[in-house]
């Protein structure tokens, strides 16, 4: 029997005292608490007559992180979900998706467990923001395959399945191609080229001038001036300081062939930056460069990416932030960015459109 305290993510605006309900128990009596935004009850990996709870509020936080709610017009996510404390109701069952004698480096188990029912005991985070792929880190060193094979290695990286391998991917081919603790329904996306489901979709929404390339394009776009030698690194003191500002710049040895001015903004889950430059040497335009600046967010370590990034450009312009995972907003269209209500909301210019990217790729 496990012994708490137990930690639940999930659908946000509960109270304590409130019950959590399981996903049938939710179906029968009317009620939404989005649990069928949790791909394990869409795909009948997860039972559905229970609730799933864990003595690691980290593993926790990451489902709360996987429940997301978006605008319908433009597809901005304006609600994720929220951690809580609670308290099962009855005999506590060990979750089999997880391997419960495996530690990750920093000695945590999952503690994932499962019951028929729970009660909230407290909230602890009403807006929890983490990336898909952060979200990925804190569950993936737990997690395994029907077989009890683990599915990433001690780093992060996918691990080749024997059908892996037999489509001639091995362990050195999937660290070239996988980005670190990318999850495993983006990891199908980026092996089979395919639409990932992740990107709002101009069909749905009809606020989108252009669909963000998928997180495998992006990926691919990527290496490509990575592989010419380009890095990024941030550039310290007092040449961003003074505006506030992330200045990233991109540079083979000593040419500095670009660089991205993000300006942090807070929001109700976080820190988004806002995109205030772009600029790319004209010899190095179409190479890759603007998504590598765009999406090395991370620069300052992994779980430090923000909670997204946003900006304006010109119509003209759409595709160079498209193809770096950005939704492309038709011009004048109206953006609901969660940000804090005492921060003015940036107005672009007449004619021009918003762009924004949830997600690290």
């Amino acid at each position: 029997m496990a012994s708490g305290p137990f930690f639940h993510g999930g659908f946000p605006g509960l109270q304590p005292g409130d019950h959590l309900l399981t996903y049938n128990q939710q179906r029968r009596t009317g009620t939404a608490t989005l649990h069928h935004l949790q791909a394990g009850y869409a795909d009948g990996t997860t039972d559905p007559d229970m609730v799933y709870l864990s003595t690691d509020p980290e593993v926790a936080r990451a489902f709360a992180a996987l429940i997301r709610q978006s605008d319908e017009q433009t597809g901005v996510i304006f609600s994720r979900g929220a951690l809580y404390e609670i308290e099962p109701i009855g005999r506590v069952f060990p979750d089999s998706d997880f391997r419960p004698d495996v530690a990750d480096a920093a000695g945590r188990t999952a503690g994932s467990w499962s019951a028929r029912g729970a009660r909230i005991v407290r909230v602890l985070e009403d807006q929890v923001h983490l990336d898909s792929y952060s979200a990925a880190a804190r569950t993936g060193p737990f997690r395994a395959w029907a077989d009890g094979s683990p599915i990433y290695d001690a780093h992060g990286f996918f691990l080749a399945t024997p059908v892996l391998r037999e489509r001639g991917y091995d362990d050195a081919r999937l660290r070239r191609e996988i980005p670190r603790w990318a999850p495993i329904e983006l990891v199908d996306a980026m092996l089979n080229r395919t639409r990932s489901g992740q990107r709002p979709r101009s069909s749905v929404c009809p606020s989108i001038l252009r669909e963000a390339a998928d997180c495998w394009q992006v990926w691919e776009r990527r290496r490509r001036p990575l592989a010419a030698g380009v890095t990024v690194r941030e550039v310290p003191g007092a040449e961003s300081a003074a505006d506030d500002l992330v200045v990233l710049r991109a540079a083979i040895g000593e040419q500095v062939v670009g660089e991205v001015r993000f300006r942090p903004r807070p929001i109700v889950c976080g820190v988004a930056w806002e995109v205030a430059a772009l600029e790319v040497e004209q010899a190095w335009r179409g190479r890759g460069v603007s998504t590598l600046l765009l999406t090395s967010t991370d620069a300052r370590g992994f779980d430090c990416v923000p909670a997204f990034v946003f900006g304006e450009c010109a119509p003209d312009d759409a595709a160079v932030f498209a193809a770096a995972g950005c939704v492309v907003l038709r011009p004048d269209a109206d953006a609901p960015f969660p940000l804090e209500n005492s921060v003015p909301f940036p107005v672009p210019a007449p004619g021009r459109c918003w762009f924004f990217r949830h997600d690290r790729y």
